[in-house]
């Protein structure tokens, strides 16, 4: 092949590349769309809103919050990490199933799901239901009881931690 075709074959599998970034980027905003009005950010494209219930003695703040066409609001957390292959990780669920709780106790509206949007806007949709509401309130009553000694601190382990000041099992 001449230097002209594969020249020509370069700029044809460049713009191909090109096209489908591009698709992804529209199929991402027509999502966004989808999933309801951006009432609320905590990256400027609009106004941050901290959630807080007295109730369950809980404070946050989604990186978004969406308004649905049917008015129901949705809390979005977006995520860095690339999405894993076996859902939502339990950390990321629990955390949505918190702001789910912090806007039904807020507003006086039960959203209806939760997201958690991963690197290249991989969408995971948390549902909100008897369920999840079971496991995020058992969660917040588990942290906010004493310390029960499941961990098996070590002086190496709990050097390097970052509760290691507050924590109230740190080992000697």
């Amino acid at each position: 092949m001449s230097l002209a075709g594969e020249l020509e074959l370069l700029v044809g599998i460049v713009g191909l590349v090109l096209l489908g970034v591009g698709a992804l980027t529209l199929a991402r905003i027509a999502r966004a769309r989808g999933s309801g009005t951006l009432v609320a950010a905590d990256d400027g494209r609009a106004p941050p809103l901290d959630l807080v219930s007295e109730e369950f003695g809980l404070v946050g703040r989604p990186d978004e919050i969406r308004r649905r066409s049917d008015g129901r609001l949705v809390p979005v957390e977006i995520k860095s990490r690339v999405a894993p292959p076996s859902g939502v990780l339990g950390s990321h669920r629990v955390q949505v199933e918190a702001y789910c709780l912090l806007l039904e106790s807020t507003s006086g509206r039960s959203p209806p799901y939760g997201l958690v949007v991963y690197r290249g806007g991989i969408e995971r949709i948390v549902p909100w239901d008897a369920r999840a509401r079971h496991e995020v309130t058992c969660f917040l009553a588990e942290l906010r009881s004493p310390y029960d000694g499941r961990a098996t601190p070590t002086p190496g382990k709990c050097r390097g931690c970052r509760w290691h000041d507050g924590c109230d099992a740190r080992a000697g």
